[in-house]
């Protein structure tokens, strides 16, 4: 079994932190509740899911995120979905009823921890920390917290971080009837660079 490699893991955690910084924001800290954590979660998983790639089909509802708070100090976005009850049960029109499952710490219930793990949701299925992610996580960061884009994309340039803003499903040719835009996320992006 071959593993994917995550080559610039590193190289984004290093960033993330200048760019908070430099926002004057706090990256750890328990700035919401679990509760708030999760709706917040949510929120933005039902804004964009299936905008920026193909996230999940036309015969499955996931309209939730729930937050779990874990002990340690790693936060991640499980990969997947799980079913909302035990029974199975759907909509009426038959389809699944999911959710995402997010982990954070107790120092990772801030609005920057749950817009990087999101972020993870909303990329292709095969990103880890790559460029199509990094591209979705620079909007968000953008959209939700006033970060500025412009000296955003400079300073990834800067260290060297792979970011891009064009779809990154592989299948999107395939799946266009489920609902993603070609190039909604660089409709996006200029329309903020404005």
């Amino acid at each position: 079994m071959t593993t994917r490699r995550d080559s610039q893991r590193q190289k984004v955690y290093q960033w993330e932190r200048g760019v908070a910084i430099a926002h004057s924001k706090e990256m750890f800290g328990v700035e919401l509740s679990t509760e708030e954590a999760a709706k917040f979660a949510t929120k933005i998983w039902n804004k964009y899911k299936n905008k920026f790639c193909f996230n999940f089909g036309r015969w499955d509802y996931c309209s939730k995120v729930k937050v779990k708070k874990v002990s340690g100090h790693k936060c991640c976005m499980k990969s997947g979905f799980y079913f909302m009850d035990r029974n199975r049960s759907r909509t009426k029109d038959g389809k699944s009823r999911l959710y995402k499952k997010m982990h954070l710490t107790l120092r990772g219930h801030t609005k920057h921890v749950v817009l990087h793990e999101i972020a993870h949701a909303l990329a292709p299925t095969t990103s880890l920390h790559d460029k199509y992610f990094v591209g979705i996580y620079m909007y968000l960061m953008s959209k939700y917290l006033n970060f500025n884009m412009q000296w955003m994309i400079n300073n990834a340039n800067d260290w060297g971080v792979e970011f891009t803003f064009k779809n990154g499903d592989p299948y999107y040719s395939v799946r266009q009837n489920a609902g993603a835009k070609s190039g909604y996320l660089q409709e996006k992006v200029k329309q903020q660079l404005k």
